[in-house]
């Protein structure tokens, strides 16, 4: 069970992103590597979705946001704690949306005898 922060890694990155530590001790984490690892894996490896998850999980637990969080001279109650998180992890996972590259691609449907020719005369062109 290793706690790492190294920011050239995506267990990094995550870590980063979603804020995984204690607020009384900065330098203790929420979760393990291999957790982190696993945010990972069921994200595909992106780094945003999985930091959304992270905030998801974080927010879902009622011990991590229980009673009242103090920040500044801002107190919040723990529901609204955990609805900013969630709105956190939805503005995560739209930024990894934009960011993603998505491959489209395109069907041709040839319903007639001139079609289906045109479109194999193209087909081999491609080739």
């Amino acid at each position: 069970m290793a706690y790492t922060y190294e920011l050239s890694t995506n267990i990094g990155k995550v870590r980063l992103k979603s804020m995984d530590k204690f607020l009384d001790d900065s330098s203790k984490y929420i979760f393990t590597d291999e957790e982190i690892e696993s945010f990972l894996d069921l994200e595909n490896d992106s780094v945003l979705r999985a930091a959304a998850a992270v905030v998801e999980a974080i927010a879902q637990d009622e011990n991590l946001v229980k009673g009242k969080i103090k920040l500044l001279d801002l107190q919040l109650d723990a529901t609204v704690a955990a609805k900013e998180m969630r709105a956190y992890a939805k503005s995560l996972r739209q930024q990894a949306d934009e960011n993603e590259d998505f491959e489209i691609d395109f069907a041709e449907m040839a319903d007639n005898t001139f079609a289906q020719r045109s479109q194999l005369r193209r087909d081999r062109l491609d080739e």
